[in-house]
């Protein structure tokens, strides 16, 4: 038999040819021996683990544009411009995404938008193979037809949900081609949940385990109930690019998902550097200590008398600031002073953009090359999105007690959030602790918080533009976001809550 099978490069071929393309059988032209291999059912599994590792790839594997994520919220800083970090996410004034192929940081857009597109493809693959055609998969003796359907669904819905918190718009492609046109996030993410809710209701009424999924993972029916519903509440509440974007009822759908989510921390094993396996190679080069070094805001929120900007008299003596002191006993866990790598600064590139500290939580994944635990999120992630939907639905006492049965107490050794805080304290409590305790664990989540708090810096830029190539594939004009001369347009931060509207570079200018 020969299967559809619709890949990216397919859909580039197709943009003008719809109606003809509907019922071409076309070859996956990443895969030129997919006919082969789509000979026993052992292979409808292999194709959808393969679409897992696709979506891995687009949303966790690569440097981009997760970096870009963290540059932009202010959590890392560097003025180092290889894939432009520094033009396209720590420059300040914000700069312009430059979305042009020629572009250095021009993998920020097309890393995540082909990888996840092609694994939407493989999951409407297996979807036409067992729902529309009635095909079932037997292996070994057992029918394995609504494992796989249901873990099609979820890779779907996990894609179309990364498409949405990523990117300003996105195809909805079914299991044909009859409708390739843009959809704005808001109803991307729609269609993710859908799938998720699919993929929830189909592994209620199953009994199954998965194959491995996620490198060495796999999960119950029961498990991955509660792994969608946590994907969904993520999904939803990362999905606002202002704070006027959520109602009461979105807040709600928040609690509802999280409320029935994943009950412990998420960790897979890395299976090193290779670009085909299983890697964060972000959450891996926290150990690269002159890299990406930890943004001063972040040592200032573990220290409140440090400067959150590099002091200019120190920056352009190339002097070393001394180091922070902190009750939270992560400063000195998760963060690791380095006075020795001040000199790859370039100072001319803005001296407030130096750093003596860097984020090590993850080190070890670095010095053992990639090889060892990926966390993939804590349960703090959870509890924490949680609490932040039960403050904005007027459940404050909810929120305190499950701040207070977390990381701020477990590792932070804080004192409790008293029953009598403000709104204002128990929000801040909140993102500390999203900002110190699940620190590259979410892909772009402290962005995605800053973004919907109104905090990102004036012209920095709110989501992703489809990628050039793209659109010159659909004949549609190529666009972009950001840059302070922006600030007008939508997809750009006009910064008029920007953390730092208070903090100037002259600030702490003798600081010692």
């Amino acid at each position: 038999m020969k299967i559809k099978i619709f890949t990216t490069l397919v859909l580039f071929m197709c943009a003008g040819l719809i109606s003809s393309c509907a019922d071409l059988e076309v070859k996956n032209l990443n895969n030129p021996d997919l006919e082969r291999v789509l000979e026993t059912p052992e292979d409808y599994r292999e194709l959808l683990a393969g679409g897992y590792n696709s979506w891995w790839r687009g949303s966790h594997a690569n440097r981009l544009p997760f970096a870009h994520f963290d540059g932009w919220a202010d959590v890392n800083t560097t003025t180092n411009n290889y894939q432009v970090y520094y033009d396209m996410a720590v420059r300040e004034p914000r700069q312009r995404i430059d979305n042009n192929p020629a572009s250095d940081g021009y993998g920020s857009m097309q890393t995540p938008w082909f990888h996840l597109n092609s694994a939407v493809s493989i999951a409407n693959d297996i979807i036409n193979f067992i729902e529309v055609q009635g095909n079932s998969v037997v292996i070994d003796g057992t029918d394995d037809s609504m494992m796989l359907l249901t873990m099609a669904y979820l890779l779907r819905g996990l894609s179309r949900g990364y498409l949405a918190n990523f990117f300003d718009q996105a195809y909805i492609i079914g299991v044909t081609l009859e409708d390739l046109q843009f959809r704005p996030y808001t109803e991307v993410l729609e269609s993710a949940i859908v799938d998720l809710d699919e993929a929830i209701q189909l592994a209620q009424a199953n009994t199954f385990t998965t194959f491995n999924f996620l490198s060495d993972v796999s999960m119950t029916n029961q498990q991955i109930v509660q792994f969608a519903n946590t994907q969904a509440a993520k999904f939803i509440i990362s999905n606002g690019r202002t704070s006027d974007h959520y109602t009461q009822q979105d807040w709600q759908r928040v609690v509802d998902y999280a409320s029935n989510g994943y009950q412990d921390h998420l960790i897979i094993q890395g299976t090193g550097t290779a670009v085909a396996g299983w890697r964060h190679e972000y959450q891996r080069q926290s150990g690269l200590d002159w890299y990406w070094k930890a943004d001063l805001r972040i040592i200032n929120m573990l220290d409140p008398d440090y400067p959150a900007k590099y002091p200019i008299n120190a920056a352009e003596a190339a002097r070393p600031i001394r180091p922070a002191q902190s009750v939270d006993p992560r400063l000195a866990s998760d963060f690791t002073y380095d006075p020795w790598n001040l000199h790859r600064f370039i100072t001319a590139r803005g001296p407030q953009l130096q750093s003596v500290y860097y984020f090590s939580r993850y080190e070890d994944l670095h010095r053992n090359l990639g090889f060892g635990e990926i966390v993939v999120f804590r349960k703090d992630n959870i509890d924490l999105m949680l609490a932040e939907a039960y403050m904005h639905l007027g459940r404050k006492q909810d929120a305190i007690n499950l701040v207070n049965a977390g990381s701020r107490i477990t590792r932070g050794n804080l004192p409790p959030v008293p029953n009598t805080a403000t709104d204002q304290e128990v929000f801040d409590a909140i993102f500390y602790e999203v900002e110190i305790e699940c620190q590259r664990t979410w892909v772009g989540y402290q962005y995605f918080m800053a973004r919907r708090r109104d905090m990102l810096q004036e012209g920095t830029p709110l989501h992703l533009p489809v990628p050039f190539e793209e659109l010159q594939m659909m004949e549609l004009p190529v666009y972009t976001f950001g840059g302070v001369n922006f600030t007008h347009e939508e997809g750009t931060a006009d910064g008029a809550n920007a953390w730092n509207n208070f903090w100037e570079p002259g600030y702490y200018a003798d600081w010692q």
